[in-house]
């Protein structure tokens, strides 16, 4: 979704959010006393998967093109979308996998 959809905020809040909404109301998970059972966990993995992808991908928020156009005037060095994609996948891949362990999410991290 990065890739076609560069505003993070246009993918998380417009396309993701009404849908783990409804996935999380739908598993009895509603905000207020209930919110631990699922919306928590959904919501808090959504907005880090969101960041996370648009870091790997070149098109995946407007300050990753503002990063090759200072590298490019200061450094005399072009980044092209492969370049981006090759530097940023292994670790984005490495945090995408990282997220959803367990005692990461917002019950443990004192989001109460």
């Amino acid at each position: 979704m990065p890739p076609a959809t560069p505003s993070i905020t246009a993918r998380a809040g417009g396309i993701l959010f009404p849908v783990l909404r409804s996935l999380s109301s739908s598993m009895g998970s509603e905000p207020g006393p209930t919110a631990k059972k699922a919306g928590a966990f959904l919501m808090f993995n959504e907005l880090q998967v969101v960041l996370i992808t648009s870091a790997i991908f070149f098109t995946g928020g407007a300050p990753n093109s503002l990063m090759a156009r200072l590298a490019k005037d200061t450094f005399k060095y072009n980044i092209t979308w492969m370049n981006w994609f090759i530097a940023a996948v292994v670790p984005g891949l490495v945090s995408l996998l990282v997220i959803p362990w367990p005692g990461s999410g917002p019950r443990q991290a004192g989001c109460d």
